[in-house]
């Protein structure tokens, strides 16, 4: 297994991973304890900022930008040691004596389930995703922490305190570093749970006091919080920039639950691991009739496991994980509403039924369908991993498979234009734009590609114009945006003015959109402020810059602003926007105090080449 993925380790770095990874050179080397904590303190994937995860980075390097292969080795290893620790689990549980499965049986069923799941197709998008390293570890550490919990559970009858303390330690020693990798590490105790019922439901059970405040509490909590959540800003409101609300999303997890099922066992081997921005939304339990059926089914199911989970203890394992695995990222939480990696964890019991059926035959019949199982799933992973090791053909792949997705559109087109193939880029743009001529991005796009390429771009300019204060649109634009802005500036495509960019600007700001996010807003004036910078217009420049920070108060932007006017020349401006905001952001800012040191002093050093520079001007 490790040898077919290391097939794919020269594959490339993608999306999330640059605005993740670049804060490894965001000060300088990680060298030392200070520019350590000021790389820790840059986690922003998730409420925790996931310090673990971002620990494990460091074993590959210390500075940005780096190469691939050094980050995909690691996850390839810490994908092999989750499944041994999978094959380990999966092993002292069989072998629980309630169960009555001989031990050569047991070896045989966990070897199968624990490979099938290992080597599974749909995980090469976490496994050789470099950002996925933290659900990765998340689930090493979840793992850990089920092995630890059922090793000390054999000891409730001979040394109870040893049992319950090692059970008790287990949950919170393992759970904090899950949690610190990725949030839904906080699961740990809900899993445990699962298993107390269905595995260990014919054995001792746990004290009731333990159980009640170790694990039924926890789940009490995670379930109520995720039940606040839609109604805390309103059940049919939309999330901004999501386009669905809360209840939209729910409806449409029902359904995509059954999909990542149907992909799982199906052992799917096809490319679009990352865009699934096409989903069609369920608006109702009637829109698509798919839901209603969808929701009966996990109803249905769950009441099955739970009712025979005596009967039928590894079915009802696999059907209850996989839905308890999924309570955080496929319920409430207002994150995107379909990624395969969600599954990772999860489905780490799901081949365990299978496994048994297999088992079950007679030889050679148990021989032959074991060995052709196990080919399979590894010949539909090296498939898999060999489109991960080519940028142009793993984006050729997403953009053929979501013909709907506009992100799987542009990948495809900027995998071509680095590729040294722009004319095949801008046919797939093409495309795109007939398929969505709203879309903000691919028209964007086109009209950047077309500029590079000396194409004639006033029809596309009025299209822009035209689109931009009324289709709706993803926030996340802001980065397409920043490049169009920087070729603005550069004069890079004469075409393409700061003046034609200010009023795609200010277009962008009557958008519907951007009055439902502060963040893009304070991004739109940023760059307004940058345009207007460039032109000489420093009070303008000042003002728009003004607006961004009071809009998100956040260092990062002030800093900016304020080498942007430094850079352009506006001393005197500068210094007045520094004196405006130095202190509430950096003196007294809620920063820890090795980020307030660092910004303190490039805040001073800014200063002080910014005040010679006014004392020159004035000579």
């Amino acid at each position: 297994m490790i040898a077919v993925y290391l097939h794919g380790a020269s594959g490339p770095f993608l999306f999330d991973d640059f605005s993740n990874l670049n804060a490894l050179g965001a000060h300088g080397e990680v060298k030392d304890w200070q520019s350590l904590w000021l790389y820790l303190s840059q986690g922003h994937s998730g409420p925790t900022g996931r310090p673990i995860a971002l620990l494990s980075f460091l074993l590959d390097d210390n500075s940005w930008p780096s190469t691939p292969e050094g980050f995909k080795y690691t996850n390839i290893l810490i994908h092999a040691l989750n499944g041994c620790l999978l094959f380990w689990l999966q092993l002292v549980l069989l072998k629980q004596k309630s169960l009555g499965i001989s031990e050569r049986q047991g070896f045989a069923i966990a070897l199968l389930g624990s490979l099938l799941w290992l080597a599974h197709p749909l995980f090469v998008s976490t496994v050789l995703y470099v950002v996925q390293r933290m659900a990765l570890l998340s689930a090493t550490f979840v793992l850990a922490g089920l092995l630890t919990h059922v090793y000390f559970r054999s000891f409730i009858e001979s040394r109870p305190l040893l049992a319950y303390g090692g059970m008790t330690g287990s949950l919170g020693f393992w759970g904090l570093l899950a949690i610190l990798s990725k949030e839904n590490g906080a699961l740990l105790p809900i899993l445990v749970l699962v298993i107390e019922t269905t595995i260990f439901s014919h054995t001792k059970p746990l004290a009731r006091y333990w159980r009640m405040i170790c694990l039924q509490l926890p789940t009490l909590c995670i379930l109520a919080y995720l039940l606040y959540i839609p109604f805390k800003n309103g059940l049919h409101a939309d999330w901004p920039g999501r386009g669905f609300s809360p209840y939209e999303r729910l409806l449409s997890e029902s359904r995509i639950l059954w999909e990542y099922l149907l992909n799982l066992f199906s052992f799917r081997a096809t490319g679009s691991g990352l865009f699934h921005d096409d989903y069609t939304l369920s608006t109702s339990l009637l829109r698509p009739i798919t839901t209603l059926v969808s929701v009966i089914g996990i109803l249905l199911v769950g009441v099955v496991a739970f009712a025979r989970r005596g009967k039928w203890p590894f079915f009802s394992l696999a059907v209850m994980f996989f839905l308890a695995g999924h309570l955080i990222e496929s319920t409430t939480v207002g994150l995107e509403l379909y990624f395969e990696h969600r599954n990772y964890l999860p489905a780490v019991f799901l081949f365990v039924p299978l496994a048994q059926l297999v088992m079950k035959l007679q030889s050679p019949a148990k021989v032959v369908a074991t060995a052709g199982i196990s080919l399979l799933t590894v010949l539909l992973l090296f498939y898999q991993v060999d489109l991960w090791k080519s940028n142009v053909s793993l984006a050729k792949a997403w953009a053929e498979e979501a013909p709907g997705s506009i992100r799987a559109q542009r990948s495809a087109a900027i995998a071509l234009t680095r590729a040294g193939y722009p004319g095949e880029a801008l046919k797939v743009l093409d495309r795109a734009h007939q398929a969505r001529p709203g879309s903000h991005a691919v028209l964007l796009h086109k009209v950047l590609l077309e500029c590079s390429l000396g194409y004639d771009l006033e029809a596309g300019k009025a299209n822009l114009l035209e689109i931009a204060s009324t289709e709706p649109f993803d926030p996340r634009l802001t980065t397409l945006i920043e490049t169009f802005i920087g070729v603005t500036k550069t004069g890079a495509c004469q075409s393409l003015s700061p003046e034609y960019a200010q009023r795609v600007l200010g277009a962008l700001m009557e958008n519907p959109v951007a009055q439902t996010s502060d963040g893009f807003v304070h991004q739109l004036y940023y760059f307004s402020g940058v345009i207007s910078s460039h032109q000489g217009d420093a009070v303008a420049a000042s003002k728009n810059f003004s607006r961004a920070v009071r809009i998100r108060p956040r260092i990062g932007t002030f800093m900016k602003s304020l080498s942007v006017m430094a850079s352009d020349g506006h001393c005197e401006v500068a210094l007045a926007f520094s004196s405006d905001f130095k202190e509430s952001l950096i003196d007294v800012g809620d920063l820890p105090p090795a980020q307030k040191e660092y910004y303190q002093r490039e805040h001073a050093l800014l200063i002080s080449n910014l005040t010679k520079e006014c004392v020159m001007g004035q000579m």
